[in-house]
């Protein structure tokens, strides 16, 4: 769990910045209207799964990537609704092949400030899919789940319709209980993560 924590605290120390932005004059006049965007990123982390059944736990370390296209409204506060398509690719210390966490994010961004570069922070929730594991058990069905995801980080504007954000995001995954399609033995799974991240948007 040592990495969750550091996760957290990242995520925490850009959180904490955005007050110097309050301290700041609003040089930049905000938007006026709602305004509507499109936007990929990508981005590499680390994580684990940990996986509990009865009195046993065991958890495994993991490097991750992520890509994701997004889709977001910014408001006349300059608050905005995303909603992201992701993919996780999963890297295990202890197994060969990569596995995949694929789902729909939908996530509260609010920038502070109005200057050109702003930081931003972020929650949201999501619902994921761990691809491929059907076969594990009894249900028959890929593992499913509830994200949670907080983020912090900063956004440039480049150009009225185009900007482009980098940050870290921290994102814990509950999956559901299952049992075992071998032995029907109940397990609990849960995955958290952080990854550093880098988008783009075009914005209308």
């Amino acid at each position: 769990m040592n990495k969750t924590v550091w996760h957290i605290a990242v995520t925490s120390a850009l959180m904490l910045a955005t007050p110097y932005a309050l301290a700041t004059d609003n040089t930049d006049a905000v938007d006026d209207r709602a305004r509507f965007y499109v936007g990929l990123n990508i981005g590499t982390g680390s994580g684990e799964s940990e996986v509990e059944s009865g009195p046993y736990s065991y958890t495994s370390d993991m490097d991750t990537s992520v890509s994701g296209l997004n889709l977001g409204i910014i408001l006349r506060s300059n608050a905005r609704l995303e909603v992201g398509f992701n993919s996780v690719t999963a890297d295990f210390e202890d197994t060969a092949a990569d596995d995949e966490f694929s789902g729909i994010d939908f996530n509260l961004k609010i920038p502070f400030g109005g200057h050109k570069v702003k930081p931003v922070i972020g929650i949201g929730l999501g619902a994921y899919v761990w691809e491929d594991t059907a076969d594990l058990f009894t249900d028959d069905e890929d593992l499913s789940g509830i994200a949670f995801n907080l983020m912090g980080g900063i956004i440039a504007d480049l150009h009225k319709h185009f900007e482009i954000e980098a940050g870290y995001e921290l994102k814990v995954i509950s999956w559901q209980e299952v049992r075992f399609a071998d032995t029907g033995t109940k397990v609990e799974t849960n995955s958290s993560m952080g990854n550093f991240f880098l988008g783009a948007r075009l914005k209308f």
